[in-house]
């Protein structure tokens, strides 16, 4: 958080970090979906909520049915 106080970037932006906000001036947005944040919480939020359609996480996947051992076949 140190080296962003010192605004190395025009925007600076919380993603997949801390879903909180951060308290703090330099952090200019927040990524997130409307479960991590709901609208009625934005206004506890430092920075600018931008809302990701569906899900704030990038990749999404499903599970394998597949066993996993780590014994030789």
């Amino acid at each position: 958080m140190g080296v962003f106080a010192y605004r190395p970037a025009p925007i600076q932006v919380n993603y997949l970090g801390f879903p909180g906000t951060l308290g703090a001036s330099y952090i200019d947005y927040i990524l997130a979906d409307r479960i991590v944040i709901p609208e009625d919480e934005r206004q506890f939020y430092v920075e600018k909520v931008v809302y990701l359609p569906n899900s704030y996480q990038v990749k999404r996947f499903q599970a394998s049915d597949r066993i996993i051992s780590r014994h030789a076949r």
